[in-house]
């Protein structure tokens, strides 16, 4: 029995499933019990699935459990119903039950494996996934092995997931999920170096393994090989010369030549074959740029928020437009917005706070840096921006007391680079010897306090024994 979701419209039509409906409430209606062929319990488990009644979805799991006892789908739909529903151990305990008369059934393995993931209980489900390999034919066990890579990957052994995937590609070497999932990895865990060899035997294998050849190009793209990375695309492209990833990868990888007209001419040739994304839209963008003609660069920037408003970097490269035109409050706008919509990203941040300072508003850059110190306290690169502008701007009463309120909230004596900004703080405000203690702790420890120290300190307050310090 097959009932997969999307299926009603192709074996069945729509009126006559909603007479069954009909006919299934009014039998509820009367309190009566009617027989339903296992087919029609899956169709209309399906319809009140689709339209979120999952009370009724449930009693009819019920019922079709009662009629058809040792029909397997049914009970693996319950289970799945009790896991949803936050009651993964009841959901656990039936799949148990189900195991004693369909012990080969490879759909109650995966599902019992899902539900232990949920739970973080790896060892029981990368155990489940070894006994079912033992009954699993060639395809389900690539299915299988990459179900224990999802499974090593939530356990944090990142090697044991590439060995997972890997198992799949020798089972089946042009296997697309595998390839894919491959690829995802790689870029994830930058597996390059190991990915180019692995891809590389496949396609000894499988010379026409398109997928294959595009893991290779992308891995060659993570070790910044881009000349070897547009060779392996072009094999893709004569393979399959509608995979449009491998033209817009081939645009990245001439951009990072610095060869933006030939970039230009495959990002066109990609939206030939394909809708245009954001991405594609964003990267064409940057080409145009570079080449300095920034009307186009705007024009594709405002394409690609077009087709996603909340797509940040169209945002903050739009900025970068108006800003190298010397729209500088325009290019504010599309900063904040870019930073709203990705309040993490030290890019932006750092870009509007530039945009403040220049436009005269001091106090908004600093609130700005104090609010992203707020949620991230040891990022020093951030620090280093705020205190260079309180240095810069008189404000060392104001530093050192900002300081010290993290200095000791967030226990910055643990830290070099914690230790180094209160010596800072305390050197600006005329306490050299304080200050020069803590420097003495700092440096010896972490060479990164010295180029934190001379990042903040205008060049008229690094003297005296600090010189010797740097020195």
């Amino acid at each position: 029995m097959s009932y997969e979701k999307g299926s009603l419209d192709d074996h069945i039509k729509e009126e006559v499933i909603l007479n069954w409906v009909k006919r299934y409430e009014e039998m509820l209606l009367k309190n009566e019990v009617s027989f339903f062929e296992q087919d029609i319990y899956g169709y209309l488990i399906e319809y009140y699935d689709e339209n979120l009644e999952y009370e009724k979805a449930y009693a009819l799991i019920e019922h079709a459990i009662e009629q058809h006892p040792y029909t397997v789908e049914f009970q693996i739909k319950k289970a799945q119903f009790l896991f949803e529903h936050s009651e993964a151990q009841d959901a656990l305990d039936l799949l148990n039950q189900v195991r004693i008369f369909h012990p080969s059934d490879l759909e109650v393995f995966l599902l019992e494996v899902e539900i232990l993931l949920s739970c973080r209980q790896y060892k029981q489900a990368r155990n489940e996934l070894y006994q079912a390999l033992q009954i699993a034919d060639i395809e389900e066990k690539v299915d299988i092995y990459l179900t224990l890579a999802n499974v090593y990957e939530h356990w944090g052994k990142k090697e044991a997931a590439f060995r997972s995937i890997h198992q799949a590609l020798v089972l089946i070497p042009n296997h697309e999920d595998a390839l894919n999932h491959m690829a995802y990895f790689v870029e994830a865990n930058q597996k390059y170096s190991e990915s180019i060899i692995l891809h590389q035997q496949i396609i000894e294998q499988d010379p026409y393994a398109y997928l294959a050849w595009y893991n290779l190009g992308q891995a060659f793209m993570g070790l910044g090989l881009y000349q070897q990375a547009i060779e392996a695309y072009d094999f893709v492209m004569v393979i399959e010369d509608q995979f449009q990833a491998a033209y817009a990868s081939t645009a990245r990888a001439y951009y990072q030549l610095e060869d933006y007209s030939t970039a230009l001419s495959y990002y066109q040739e990609a939206l030939l074959i394909d809708e245009p994304d954001e991405e594609i839209y964003t990267d064409m963008g940057l080409c145009y740029f570079q080449l300095e003609q920034l009307s186009q660069a705007i024009n594709h920037f405002t394409a690609a928020i077009h087709i996603d408003d909340t797509h940040h970097k169209a945002f903050y490269h739009l900025g970068k437009c108006y800003e190298w035109s010397q729209y500088v409050n325009k290019a504010a706008s599309y900063y904040q917005r870019a930073l709203y919509l990705s309040s993490d990203d030290f890019t932006y941040l750092i870009a509007l706070g530039d945009i403040w300072q220049k436009l005269g508003y001091i106090d908004k850059a600093a609130i700005l840096y104090q609010e992203f110190l707020e949620r991230h306290p040891y990022h020093w690169d951030c620090w280093t921006y705020l205190l260079r502008l309180m240095c810069t701007n008189d404000q060392k009463a104001e530093m050192i007391q900002l300081i010290d309120a993290f200095y000791f909230r967030y226990n910055f004596a643990t830290h070099t680079e914690g230790q180094c900004l209160r010596a800072i703080g305390l050197w600006v405000n005329a306490h050299q010897q304080e200050s020069l203690v803590l420097f003495n702790q700092a440096l010896p420890k972490n060479k990164n306090c010295k180029s934190l120290i001379l990042a903040i300190l205008p060049e008229n307050l690094i003297f005296g024994d600090l010189v010797c310090v740097l020195i």
